[in-house]
């Protein structure tokens, strides 16, 4: 099993299949145990980049909310709420219009 890091390092390097799945396969562990972590937003920050590089918008979209509901839910810091809000807000509408024009094809 992959640590969070040794995902990011994965798509630094380009593999961002392979860091989706590691960070996916971290994040079912942590919710089946029930475990809390601060970087668990973070994890999920990560994980809806390397779906947006993937092209799969709707995806990204959903990680990138699951996110910013865990940081309303329990503030953790600014670093990480500029994570989730530059996902979002970085080019305003981005993951909305794609998942939109994913759905019309």
């Amino acid at each position: 099993m992959l640590t969070p890091q040794e995902a990011v390092r994965l798509s630094r390097a380009g593999d961002q299949l392979g860091c989706a799945a590691a960070l996916t396969a971290l994040l079912r562990l942590a919710a089946a145990a029930h475990v809390t972590h601060a970087q668990l937003p973070a994890a999920r920050c990560n994980l809806a980049a390397a779906l947006l590089a993937l092209g799969m918008a709707a995806e990204a979209l959903a990680a990138a909310e699951a996110a910013e509901a865990e940081l309303v839910a329990r503030p953790l810091g600014w670093g990480l709420k500029s994570c989730a809000r530059g996902l979002r807000y970085r080019q305003p509408n981005f993951l909305q219009s794609a998942v939109s024009a994913s759905a019309v094809h």
